[in-house]
């Protein structure tokens, strides 16, 4: 997919229609892809839980079609760190990837801007949209519990996507054997959908 405006546009659509989430042109999350120690790597991708791997940060769009991705950060780092450091992330940090302006989605709460949804790894930002903290403790408002239920409901699917990509390459279930150079292969700035 081109990041064209007419193109988040149709996304954001699609994620209203499925998800009941207006204006959100995306899901982000990152998924380690495990792999044995590369030679003399130390501990640049071990990560916190305890295996070694890179990062594939991926957004997806409402049909669990990835639609930008950044393969091969080490595995130690978080996903706000990644995101900060790629270059999709740049682009939708800085607001340089084409998404349309906020528009009104009714008449009770003025324009909403188009946005990627999140867990708490990443930044709040005005197009990125995460939910609201003390969840856990039950002690939040009911605009606020409706809130974050509807956006894990649109995060679903980029968990739903990482689920059949694993499902389907089996690879990515199991440790990956293999050198730096097969694991990591190139770094696509973004995927195009034919």
């Amino acid at each position: 997919m081109k990041p064209q405006t007419e193109n988040w546009i149709s996304i954001a659509n699609e994620f209203n229609m499925k998800w009941n989430f207006p204006n959100c042109v995306g899901s982000i999350d990152s998924k380690h892809v495990v792999h044995q120690a590369f030679a003399n790597s130390g501990y640049t991708n071990y990560n916190y839980k305890g295996t070694h791997s890179i990062i594939l940060l991926a957004v997806c769009d409402a049909s669990y079609c990835f639609t930008l991705v950044d393969i091969g950060a080490p595995g130690r780092c978080s996903d706000g760190g990644v995101f900060r450091n790629c270059s999709c992330g740049k682009q939708i940090i800085n607001k340089t990837i084409n998404f349309s302006n906020a528009i009104e989605i009714d008449d009770e709460n003025g324009p909403i801007s188009y946005c990627v949804v999140a867990n708490e790894a990443f930044p709040l930002l005005t197009n990125v949209m995460r939910p609201y903290p003390g969840r856990s403790k039950g002690n939040l408002p009911e605009d606020q519990t409706i809130f974050n239920y509807r956006l894990s409901r649109a995060r679903r699917s980029i968990e739903n996507a990482f689920g059949i990509l694993a499902s389907k390459w089996r690879v990515f279930r199991s440790l990956i054997t293999g050198s730096e150079k097969t694991v990591i292969v190139q770094k696509p700035k973004m995927l195009e959908r034919n």
